[in-house]
């Protein structure tokens, strides 16, 4: 029997995509977590403490994070793409809680109309790219849980291992369940704000032609 443990799997899963550019380090903090660094010269697998064993969702998130480095090299996920949606986000938000101060000042002295619908719009726009990030993220996340099933289950068929793979296969299903559950609650938020601007808009612009 093979105990199998986390930076095994990492270093396994890669090398076996032919994938070497990599090194794997361990890291401690209540307030850090695993996380994949990538870059097109060189990745760096941040693997904590806590996921560094050889159970079986320390396995898992060992593998979910070696992936995150495949699908980046491999163009499956658009990593520019993911880290620029993720500034424009941030971004977003900062914005959102701005205007949000702005209109209670608005709407407690009703200085203009014109303002508080300009502020309305960019409320929805902020919440529009928000919403988009995050479900770019969730398809990645989701994309990469599909893939570090496959890798560990090849890893699993070559060799003789002491866990069920049973346990790795429930683990994985409620992460994916999470997945489907947030784009769903995503796309309602994003829904909702159109329509919220649409019911409204009519309205302010009634209002600025009197």
């Amino acid at each position: 029997m093979i105990i199998l443990n986390s930076k095994y799997v990492i270093e396994e899963i890669l090398k076996r995509n032919n994938y070497y550019n990599f090194n794997v380090k361990i890291i401690t903090g209540k307030n850090k977590i695993s996380r994949c660094d990538f870059t097109k010269e060189h990745t760096t697998i941040s693997l904590h403490v806590d996921d560094n064993k050889a159970d079986a969702n320390s396995l898992l998130v060992a593998s979910h994070e070696a992936c995150h480095a495949l699908n980046y090299h491999e163009g499956a996920t658009n990593h520019n793409l993911l880290l620029t949606s993720q500034k424009i986000m941030q971004i977003s938000f900062l914005i959102t809680i701005a205007v949000a101060f702005v209109e209670f000042f608005n709407s407690l002295y009703n200085l203009s109309h014109l303002l508080e619908f300009s502020l309305h719009i960019v409320l929805v726009l902020n919440w529009f790219f928000i919403t988009l990030y995050f479900i770019y993220y969730t398809l990645d996340e989701a994309k990469t849980e599909k893939r570090a099933l496959i890798e560990l289950q090849n890893i699993w068929k070559e060799n003789l291992v002491t866990i069920d793979f049973k346990d790795i296969q429930k683990i994985n299903k409620k992460t994916l369940l999470w997945s489907i559950y947030s784009i769903t609650a995503i796309i309602i938020i994003m829904i909702t704000a159109v329509l919220f601007l649409a019911h409204w808009a009519p309205h302010f612009i009634a209002t600025l032609l009197k």
